[in-house]
Formats: structure tokens, sequence, C-alpha cells
């Protein structure tokens, strides 16, 4: 099995209780994945060509109704989007991760796609590995917002 684009797990975000921090009115500057870390860029999402603080995590619904593999679902070009505002404490599962992650390993957001990779800098966010699991049969890392 092929991972094409990446899948997201939400359940214990600040968006869950405060609907404030999530935004449905903007869309994808580019073609997006589900589980990656974007920026705002006007009245556009974009990955984050520079290391930033304000990082929102894109999870709009799976359209289940076209019955594909939850990794066929992207979100494309010009497309309203759903992203919320990851707060410090936030916890999520992404499948958006390169190379290989063991539970407190501290992640950084990669510039220019949104995956979460090992730390080799003094980024402006950072992120603790919780927990490791599988989603759809990939591999996932629980990450916490801990800068």
């Amino acid at each position: 099995m092929v991972k094409k684009h990446d899948i997201v797990e939400t359940s214990k975000m600040s968006m869950e209780y405060n609907g404030a921090l999530i935004d449905v009115e903007r869309t994808a500057k580019t073609e997006l994945d589900n589980g990656r870390l974007v920026v705002r860029d006007g009245n556009t999402y974009a990955y984050p060509t520079a290391d930033s603080d304000e990082l929102f995590l894109v999870h709009t619904p799976e359209k289940l109704y076209e019955n594909l593999p939850l990794t066929e679902f992207y979100n494309k070009e010009g497309k309203k989007i759903r992203a919320s505002r990851v707060m410090l404490g936030d916890q999520f599962g992404t499948t958006a991760f390169d190379g290989e992650v063991a539970v407190d390993d501290v992640l950084m957001v990669k510039v220019n796609t949104g995956e979460l990779v090992a730390k080799d800098a003094t980024p402006l966010c950072e992120f603790t590995v919780v927990e490791k699991k599988a989603m759809g049969g990939f591999p996932m890392v629980v990450v916490e917002r801990t800068k």
C-alpha cells in the first residue's frame, strides 16, 4: 500500500472546546494534505516558507461518500479548507512526519512541506512525540506542542 496523502487525528486540541480557533473561510494556496502544518498567507493557507510560531493544522473532513481511502484525500488548490490554530499543549496525530522518530523526541516543522522532522535548530514551535501508532495502515505520531 502506497501513501499518497497524509491522515490527521485532532481529538485533543483546543479547537474542540473553542470553535473560534477553527477557520473554514480561507482556501488552499497550493494542494495541501490533512495533518500538515500551514501558515496564513492573506486569504489562503500555504506551507511555511520560514520558521513561524503561528501555525495551523489542516484537518478538512474527508469526503467518505467518494469511497476513497483516507490516503487518497487532499485539499485542492483554490478550494476552501478547514484549519485550526495549534495552541501550546494541543495534541494531534499525523502521518506527516519525515524520518524515524521515537516517543519523547522533539520535532519541528519542515519549511515548504509542513511535515514534522527531527529538531536540528532552535525553532519558534516545537512538538514532542507522546505516542506512536498506526492509522489507515500507516505509521502515525501523536505530538504535543510544547513550545
